[in-house]
């Protein structure tokens, strides 16, 4: 049963995603960043960050978006925000959890980032910690994993326990782990080299 319910959903954000595209036309969209390779992005989603360095991404009245990256390893951080109105209420904003998304991008491939369905306002609070978001490219669908800010400069790390403290060495290791394979070679020949 749990096959299936997981089936369904990949279905749905894979129909979901397809259905991004179409709504505005390609030369229509706001472009965000530059390089060779295309993000679409719906207007729910903010692109908070790429690689430790913060965006600003048009505001959710703009409609959806192109991010443009170049070709490589790259982290995004992105967040769920739909301002989910009432007759009564104007304003009210619902954000998710930020999350990294972490990928070697190439050039040539269609991307979009997309979230689970939300069909109201009551499930879009139930998904703010659970903040399922997903990068679609090629053959391949990435879970994003959630992030907090942390010190002045927002540099986005992974959250290891629910008080969302992170240690310096927790930084490191992430860092690390969303370092492509050249870079580590790199890093590795600098550390051989300070001895």
């Amino acid at each position: 049963m749990k096959s299936l319910q997981a089936l369904f959903v990949a279905l749905t954000s894979l129909l979901w995603a397809c259905s991004v595209s179409s709504v505005q036309p390609a030369n229509d969209l706001t472009t965000l960043g530059q390089g060779n390779v295309e993000v679409i992005v719906p207007s729910t989603l903010r692109v908070l960050a790429i690689n430790g360095q913060n965006v600003d991404s048009p505001s959710l009245y703009t409609g959806q978006y192109r991010l443009l990256l170049t070709e490589g390893s790259q982290r995004i951080v992105v967040q769920y925000e739909e301002n989910w109105n009432t007759p009564d209420e104007s304003g009210y904003l619902i954000r998710w959890q930020p999350v990294a998304i972490d990928n070697d991008f190439r050039a040539g491939q269609r991307y979009v980032l997309t979230h689970a369905p939300v069909r109201d306002r009551d499930q879009a609070e139930e998904l703010q910690t659970k903040s399922p978001i997903w990068l679609i490219g090629g053959s391949h669908k990435i879970t994003g994993q959630p992030v907090v800010e942390k010190e002045q400069k927002v540099a986005y790390v992974a959250v290891k326990d629910k008080t969302g403290t992170v240690t310096r060495l927790e930084q490191l290791q992430d860092i690390w782990n969303a370092s492509s394979d050249s870079d580590k070679a790199a890093f590795h020949q600098w550390l051989q080299e300070q001895h």
